[in-house]
């Protein structure tokens, strides 16, 4: 009754395991995937090069490089577009208030048109009479600003003829002919190289234009009635720089580049005003890298990754990975767009809902728990699941009572061992957890890490280069086995016949000195002197004085002789002699009287006696060499580079490293880990069933 009891336990025990382990893997596999996932935008994009957008519950905006505007409905089909007519001018800003769309341009324009009244004509919309252009003289527009009940918006714009910024007031509502007069009030300051008035961020409230500075500094531009006085003041400096500024209900908020979150709950604000405070971040942020967007602040961080900010809740409320190469484009209540724009690649569009967001950083932060359950999960079943069988369980048990009482005995010991294997985990088996997860992975660091699944390995058996270094690597393989084994243990041989003592340690000693080189000088020798072309060569030197009319051979430019130059590199090949001649001498004498008792003779003797009793320093010979060989990139690297005719696949993972394809060369490194590992598991089995 107790054995079937404990049966049931140990059954209920391995299923529950089970299930931890299969909720800990779906749950990884299935946060993996949605880590690689986006939002689906309506309009298809593909063809424009958009570099900013707007959207609200009816419409999607997107302003080009090329100074296009197209309208979309929420269905993604488009409605309209326009152009600049002054010539193929980027969108620098593109915002909608009051039923007006606002775009700035880089020829320092702004229109100012209802969408309503834009025909199939784009450029016929600059001449309609509700539209508004102003005209910015020698500023480039930046960013505009708008704020509600506020008949002004305001500008922060770069100097196109130096390094100084602009803060410009603009009436919202203005005619053409108006542009210029006493409606609109330029301010301009010092330049950037003084940093002084460097203008950072910008809120507008009423008729109040609240800006930062790059030294810390909150300011007020108050526009007066009619805009006929305005006044500017300096009101306070800060510890650190407002990137942005943004308005919620009767205050403002600014995001500063140390990461903290500064809320002014009352207007207008004062000197003496005291600012709530809330540490979001300690992560480094660029000067332009946070955007505002309503009552959030989109903070682009120098390493990747873009987080969410709500001012009004006062606290990080999304957090994603993204490139170094991103940026915020677009932003609404719903959700807010990244553009990667890199030179040389395409750019690429990501749209995320808040939602969406959301359930990656939960994701994200529950990866190492799910990793954790899957291991506590696995070595459970693996117990409970000993435990049902019950001899196998008391096998079990009896192994752990005895680990445990070997613990607790020598539990000074074990301490001891604690800080070598954290070393461990830490430098060797951390990157080998991290190289495997990679392998699945589109990864480059600081810049964003895709989930592709099997692509990688996909793409490596397609690598024709890859493919044939496999071949190179078993010519290799079988070269360097030989060469490691039948010169060395020959020579010990040799060496362990000769009877002159002081002979016998002239030879081991000269024979050694040649190994103290660096092993980069020798290849140079190798390559170079012998193997070199033309006259440098002593292969091509000792042609040349036979055979005048020979022509010279560069060995290093087909893949047939470079394959056979690389072999007889280190000729004759004695590298290991001395493991095996301390292994012969080690014989004891006994065995060779016997023998020669029995009449072997020198050859039979070593066949016979010799190589069964230096068998365990053959097989560490063999197992060393064959790693080796395998792994081995860099005799080929000094001689050729990566551009060479001779390929072997750890150099394929290297190329690709200094490439930056990490996904790629971590695939790679798997398959060779896998060869390497099946091997190995093959040479201990032979050596059981051998013993």
């Amino acid at each position: 009754m107790e054995k079937k009891k404990f049966n049931y336990i140990s059954l209920a025990c391995a299923v529950l395991a089970l299930a931890v382990f299969a909720v800990s893997l779906g749950f990884f596999i299935k946060g993996q995937a949605i880590g690689n996932s986006t939002s689906e935008l309506a309009p298809d994009f593909s063809e424009l090069n958009v570099v900013k957008m707007y959207a609200d519950d009816d419409i999607y905006l997107a302003g080009t490089d090329t100074g296009e505007v197209h309208c979309y409905d929420k269905e993604g089909e488009r409605l309209w577009y326009i152009t600049n007519p002054d010539g193929k001018f980027s969108v620098r800003d593109l915002q909608l208030f009051n039923d007006r769309i606002f775009v700035a341009f880089e020829n320092r324009k702004i229109l100012s048109f209802l969408s309503d009244e834009v025909s199939s004509d784009g450029e016929a919309i600059w001449e309609a009479e509700s539209s508004q252009v102003y005209d910015l003289e020698d500023a480039l527009p930046k960013t505009m600003y708008f704020g509600e009940n506020s008949d002004y918006f305001a500008v922060i714009a770069d100097d196109s003829a130096s390094t100084d910024t602009f803060l410009i007031a603009l009436p919202v509502s203005v005619s053409a002919e108006d542009v210029g007069e006493d409606g609109i009030y330029y301010l301009f300051e010092h330049s950037l190289w003084t940093a002084d008035r460097a203008y950072q961020g910008c809120a507008v409230v009423g008729d109040s234009i609240y800006y930062s500075t790059r030294t810390s500094d909150i300011g007020i531009l108050r526009i007066m009635e009619n805009g006929e006085e305005h006044e500017e003041t300096v009101i306070a400096r800060y510890s650190a720089p407002f990137l942005a500024l943004t308005g919620v209900e009767d205050g403002i908020a600014g995001f500063t580049n140390d990461g903290s979150l500064y809320v002014f709950e009352q207007l207008p604000i004062q000197a003496d005003s005291k600012p709530l405070i809330y540490p979001i971040t300690q992560e480094k942020i660029n000067n332009d890298g946070v955007t505002a967007g309503g009552t959030c602040f989109y903070v682009r961080y120098t390493n990747g990754g873009v987080s969410v900010v709500d001012a009004m809740e006062r606290s990080e409320t999304v957090r994603i990975s993204s490139s170094v190469n991103e940026s915020v484009i677009m932003s609404s209540p719903d959700g807010f767009v990244l553009r990667y724009f890199k030179t040389g690649e395409p750019v690429r569009l990501t749209y995320y809902t808040n939602d969406l967001a959301r359930m990656i950083q939960a994701y994200d932060n529950l990866s190492w728990l799910m990793i954790a359950g899957m291991v506590v999960g696995f070595l459970a079943l693996l117990y409970c699941g000993a435990l049902v069988y019950r001899p196998l369980g008391k096998i079990v048990n009896r192994k752990f009572v005895a680990c445990g009482k070997a613990i607790a005995k020598h539990w000074v010991v074990y301490v001891s061992l604690i800080p070598t294997f954290v070393l461990l985990a830490i430098f060797y088996y951390y990157p080998i957890v991290f190289g495997f997860s990679l392998s699945f992975r589109d990864y480059l660091p600081g810049d964003h890490s895709i989930w592709v699944g099997f692509e990688n390995f996909a793409r490596v058996f397609k690598d024709d280069i890859f493919v044939s270094s496999i071949g190179s690597m078993f010519i290799f393989l079988a070269a360097d086995l030989l060469k490691a084994l039948i010169p060395p243990i020959i020579f010990a041989e040799a060496i362990f016949a000769v009877r002159n003592k002081s002979f016998s340690f002239w030879v081991r000693a000269l024979l050694f000195i040649p190994g103290i080189l660096p092993g980069v000088a020798t290849s140079l020798v190798w390559a170079e002197g012998i193997f070199g072309a033309g006259q440098n060569g002593l292969i091509n030197a000792l042609g040349k004085l036979f055979v005048p009319s020979m022509a010279n051979i560069n060995f290093f430019a087909e893949r047939g002789t470079a394959t056979f130059a690389f072999i007889m590199f280190s000729f004759p090949w004695i590298g290991s002699y001395l493991i095996f001649y301390g292994a012969v001498s080690g014989i004891p004498s006994s065995m060779y009287e016997a023998a020669k008792l029995d009449g072997c003779g020198w050859l039979k003797r070593i066949v016979k006696l010799d190589l069964p009793m230096i068998l365990p320093q053959i097989k560490y010979i063999l197992i060393t060499s064959f790693i080796g060989s395998i792994q081995n990139y860099g005799t080929i690297y000094v001689v050729r580079g990566t551009s060479g005719p001779v390929y072997t696949p750890a150099l394929c993972m290297y190329s690709e490293i200094m490439q930056s394809n990490y996904g790629l060369a971590s695939a790679q490194s798997v398959i060779l880990f896998l060869f390497l590992m099946v091997a190995t598991i093959l040479n201990f089995r032979i050596q059981s069933d051998q013993s």
